[in-house]
């Protein structure tokens, strides 16, 4: 059963979370005696830590004091018993504890006493309104009021009715808590980014904009009544629009304030302006409210979004596709993976890759003006983050590289050969931005405290040059004995070809221990085929009791169809081409086959060949055969 999520898996989820609350409800009544577990309770409790982390049976400490002093008070409503909520996640650890899921830095007595010691704190935040989510306060003033917040005229009349006064709410109380909801997101699932080889390089001591900041301070001199930004662009060598832009910069990073028409200086910026760390992380921090400055003379900003509230979410994206990518990635793909991000957000585009952070390599749907915009937009923000030195850009000759930039484009739009990568310092503060956007960006360091099914899943999202990394770090952490058990035990516990197949050759780096862990693997109803094809494949033969063969019949085939999945979910294109390439009668003898392995993949396989197989008759033996595929899910 699965319980790492990562990448906000919705259906698989779901059915992971009914299966645990299932399990976790017997459970309860089996060592409890209790007649009906807190069934609600542990939903509640696991869709909070999908979005914490999307860990569901990972706790430390500080998911229990987030989920007690944070996550009830603003969302669950109790109506009786509040200690209901602590008892709940006491008994869950408990649980995890018992049958071998619990993943914790520490042992869980340990967790148990954290709730013991959380549990004031959420009582008294419990009882404060202050600390509730907007949703939650007016549902409870609802209630109070005897209204039925599933009558949608009445729900109507109520607000109207406060908006004019004549019902007693305390609207300032209500502004607080609507104003801190707009500042706290409400919880979405968790979306992790690929573990990045990421350098404590807090600042870019060559960077041009904090000297820039220096000389606009120096010019600025105890104030201005007016300020002429001409004046201000012949001061620092840039144009009129640099100047704006650095003038508002100055003012949201609070260099500067307003005193009617004109500027003068804070009290805090000399001693922010001495320090350089200091001013580049808060000119960084600070960029994402220039959304006023950007693309709002020529209307740049409504063309993408009908209004500025696109600029976040166009650095977002941008940050995103240039972290992911771990390398110099082409300026037309950020575009195009910007472009598909915003037209996600209902910009009215069709079939964009949504999905991806780091984009596809496939032309955006998004209109031809519309990423015309957005490209300029994008070209003006890093040339202010390569100001910042945040971003290094070159021009590709390289043929090859040219050519698969010229695919990126529209056909008949020319393209721009430059590419885009993070510098050391760039990497470090897009970092702390994703982070605060609410994705998860683990280093690579960190992914050595993480357990085995978030290895082998980051693992698949990562780039080759930290694979090994990744591997060696986790493997030595751990020791390859503990290493070993870890991953075979993943093997028993979830049937999914990719972490079949990465845990196994995770296994190859852990030695005869590894070699031992798979023997163990041998009769296992789920992993025991490809632990016996493993076994059978190593270059130094495996010994076997006299006369034992470890491959059985079946065991190739089962094998063949867990490369088969991930290639095809991976590359569809490869995947029909390496179908393709066997003569039509064992394409046909083998979609024949598939349907009675009982394989756990054998349905999204056969539907793969169905639906893009160019033979017609192939493709139909494909559908016919998914009609007599016996799932295992």
């Amino acid at each position: 059963m699965r319980t790492a999520f990562l990448h906000a898996e919705t259906t698989r989820y779901e059915r992971s979370k009914t299966a645990l609350i299932d399990r976790f409800a017997n459970w309860c009544v089996e060592h409890g005696g209790q007649e009906r577990a807190p069934v609600e309770l542990a939903g509640f409790l696991l869709d909070e830590k999908r979005g914490v982390d999307g860990l569901l049976t990972r706790w430390t400490e500080d998911d229990v004091t987030h989920f007690l002093g944070h996550s009830c008070p603003r969302r669950l409503v109790l109506d009786e018993n509040w200690r209901a909520a602590p008892e709940c996640l006491a008994l869950w650890i408990a649980y995890l504890d018992d049958v071998g899921l619990l993943i914790s830095d520490v042992p869980a007595a340990e967790l148990r006493a954290a709730v013991q010691r959380a549990s004031p704190g959420y009582l008294a935040a419990m009882a404060d309104p202050g600390e509730w989510g907007a949703e939650k306060f007016w549902s409870v003033v609802m209630r109070e009021h005897g209204l039925d917040a599933d009558d949608e005229a009445a729900v109507e009349g109520f607000f109207e009715a406060v908006d004019a006064g004549e019902v007693d709410v305390d609207r300032s109380l209500a502004d607080s808590v609507e104003d801190r909801d707009a500042s706290e997101p409400g919880p979405e699932p968790a979306f992790w980014l690929p573990p990045a080889d990421v350098e404590d390089v807090r600042y870019a001591e060559d960077a041009v904009v904090p000297h820039r900041m220096r000389a606009l301070h120096a010019w600025l001199g105890t104030g201005r009544e007016r300020v002429d930004t001409g004046e201000l662009a012949a001061a620092l060598d840039v144009d009129e629009a640099d100047a704006a832009l650095l003038l508002e910069w100055a003012r949201q990073t609070g260099l500067v304030r307003a005193v009617g028409d004109g500027l003068v200086p804070t009290q805090a910026s000399l001693p922010v302006l001495t320090e350089p760390a200091l001013l580049w992380t808060r000119l960084w921090q600070c960029f994402v409210l220039l959304d006023g400055v950007f693309g709002a003379d020529e209307g740049e900003l409504d063309v993408l979004a009908g209004g500025t509230d696109a600029f976040p979410d166009l650095v977002q994206a941008a940050l995103c596709c240039l972290y992911s990518a771990g390398d110099a990635v082409p300026l037309e793909l950020v575009v195009n993976a910007v472009a598909d991000d915003l037209a996600a957000d209902d910009l009215g585009a069709d079939d964009v890759a949504a999905d991806d952070p780091a984009g596809g390599e496939e032309p955006t749907g998004v209109p031809e003006d519309r990423r015309a915009a957005l490209r300029r937009t994008l070209v003006k923000v890093l040339d202010q983050w390569e100001a910042m030195g945040a971003v290094r850009r070159q021009v590709t000759t390289d043929a090859e590289g040219v050519a698969v930039i010229d695919s990126l484009v529209p056909e008949g739009t020319e393209a721009d050969h430059t590419t885009v990568e993070l510098t050391p310092a760039g990497l470090w503060a897009a970092r702390g931005s994703l982070q605060a956007f609410g994705f998860v960006a683990p280093t690579v360091a960190e992914i050595a405290d993480y357990p085995a099914e978030v290895l082998v899943r980051v693992l698949r999202d990562s780039s080759p040059e930290v694979v090994e990394a990744l591997a060696a770090g986790w493997i030595g952490r751990r020791g390859e004995r503990a290493a070993s058990a870890e991953l075979a035990e993943l093997l028993r516990r979830l049937d999914e070809p990719p972490v079949r197949l990465t845990a196994l050759w995770l296994l190859e780096r852990t030695g005869e221990e590894g070699v031992a862990a798979v023997l163990g693997l041998r009769e296992d109803p789920i992993a025991g085929p490809a632990a016996r094809m493993w076994l059978q494949a190593r270059p130094t033969p495996v010994d076997a009791a006299p006369g034992e063969e470890f491959v059985r019949t079946g065991d190739e085939l089962l094998f063949e169809l867990d490369a088969m999945a991930v290639t095809a979910a991976d590359d569809t294109e490869r995947f029909l081409s390496e179908f393709r390439s066997r003569p039509t009668p064992d394409q046909l003898a083998l979609i024949d086959q598939i349907p009675r392995t009982s394989h756990v993949a054998a349905d999204t396989v056969l539907e793969t060949i169905a639906l893009q197989h160019p033979d017609q008759q192939i493709a139909g033996a494909a559908r016919r055969g998914l009609g007599r595929v016996v799932t295992t899910s």
